[in-house]
């Protein structure tokens, strides 16, 4: 990798720093956190404010999504320990044996897991569940600790009204919650809190349920109520349900082939922008900043960091071309492609292709009228989302290596 001789500037946004380090492609996809980083690159307002929600958008919220949570075991390792990939969505439902809703999050290679929860029925009845017995226990003791004689809720404001939330605070009186003062609008999370969400328009066999308190794999406990109901009294509910739940009486139910629901949204310009960053990424880091810092590398850069303009249309060549290539990735690998293609001009028009979770083709044009990169493409990078390793082949290399492999599994 060539380095750069002209004063450190981000790659993005031209701008000072401070710099922080910047996976080329993203832990959460596969990739590893101690080779294959940018350093001195992209700048910390880059990285936190546009592309960490940008990276969560297409790890969560878009149609890779759903080939991750089944095909990969675990994202990114944080504090040592490694997690089944998240799924966002806005609902989540599962059928029990019983024709009730539960609420649910997707486990190691999308296997559904019952959070535990507590769902009102009526104004006197409840049913609970979750994924065992000691996951219930400890859900009833941190709902018992969040709901004492101070209780505070939290909740969304409108989407454009930022990232704010409500606070609102409830204080226990005479053996009920009673609201101790008007909602304030806050930036930050408190300490102890309960996350306060709109109950979806489900109806089981049983009838609609008025609200369910549950507990998020990421610890969060949520407490979702239809537009009717009313908070104080729903709150009022589930504290006498914690005051009164026998553990010991507790029976354990398995639940076979159940039914899953899922809600979701997805905006159709996250994926390619964030195959375009990758790109962007890996020819920054073959060829070092200053050869992604010209002007034309400009478009292409607003578009990641804004959504706008939208990406151009890919001539059909380009990914004809790879789809040799896409039959040798190796089971369990993504591939990412940076090729050029010779324009009548002299100059080259260089694009990433990436193949990932075995289906998923996207290709994007980085850029056109570009001088030579002086590198010889195309170059493939392999990455084997279940180890987290990235590999780098030239094109020779990498058929050289399919070869290879493909005479020892016939051994």
């Amino acid at each position: 990798m060539s380095k750069s001789s002209t004063p450190t500037t981000c790659i993005y946004c031209s701008g000072a720093g401070p710099f922080t380090i910047e996976h080329v492609i993203p832990a959460g996809l596969g990739g590893d956190d101690k080779r294959f980083l940018l350093k001195k690159m992209v700048c910390g307002d880059c990285n936190t404010k546009v592309f960490s929600p940008l990276e969560a958008d297409f790890l969560r919220n878009s149609t890779v999504a759903l080939g991750r949570i089944f095909m990969q075991p675990s994202g990114r390792k944080r504090n040592g320990e490694s997690n089944a990939p998240k799924f966002g969505g806005s609902s989540k439902h599962l059928l029990d044996a019983d024709g009730r809703f539960k609420e649910f999050d997707f486990g190691m290679y999308g296997r559904p897991i019952i959070l535990p929860q507590i769902v009102q029925s009526d104004d006197q009845t409840y049913n609970s569940s979750s994924i065992d017995i000691d996951s219930f226990r400890i859900f009833v003791q941190d709902a018992q600790t969040i709901m004492d004689d101070s209780l505070t809720c939290v909740r969304k404001m409108s989407d454009d009204e930022g990232s704010n939330m409500l606070a609102t605070n409830y204080i226990w009186s005479n053996k009920q919650y009673v609201t101790a003062g008007a909602a304030e609008v806050v930036t930050k999370l408190p300490k102890k809190y309960l996350w306060q969400a709109e109950m979806e328009v489900v109806s089981d066999k049983n009838g609609p349920s008025y609200a369910r308190l549950f507990k998020r794999r990421n610890g969060q406990l949520v407490i979702k109520i239809g537009a009717d109901r009313d908070i104080e009294k729903v709150l009022t509910f589930f504290r006498k349900c914690f005051e009164q739940i026998d553990l010991g009486s507790i029976k354990e139910k398995n639940i076979e082939n159940p039914l899953v629901s899922v809600t979701a949204s997805f905006r159709i310009d996250i994926f390619p922008r964030m195959i375009a960053k990758i790109g962007l990424n890996l020819l920054a880091y073959l060829t070092g900043p200053d050869y992604v810092r010209i002007s034309q590398f400009d478009q292409i850069k607003q578009t990641i960091v804004t959504g706008t303009p939208e990406l151009p249309i890919v001539p059909e060549q380009m990914r004809a071309d790879m789809l040799p290539v896409f039959a040798m990735v190796p089971e369990g690998h993504h591939m990412f492609v940076i090729a050029e293609v010779p324009m009548p001009n002299g100059h080259l028009q260089i694009g990433v292709v990436a193949h990932l979770y075995g289906s998923q083709v996207e290709n994007v044009i980085l850029g056109v009228n570009l001088p030579s990169s002086k590198l010889s493409l195309p170059v493939i990078f392999t990455v084997d989302y279940r180890a987290h390793v990235i590999e780098q082949y030239s094109f020779n290399a990498f058929f050289e290596n399919y070869v290879r492999r493909l005479q020892e599994t016939n051994e």
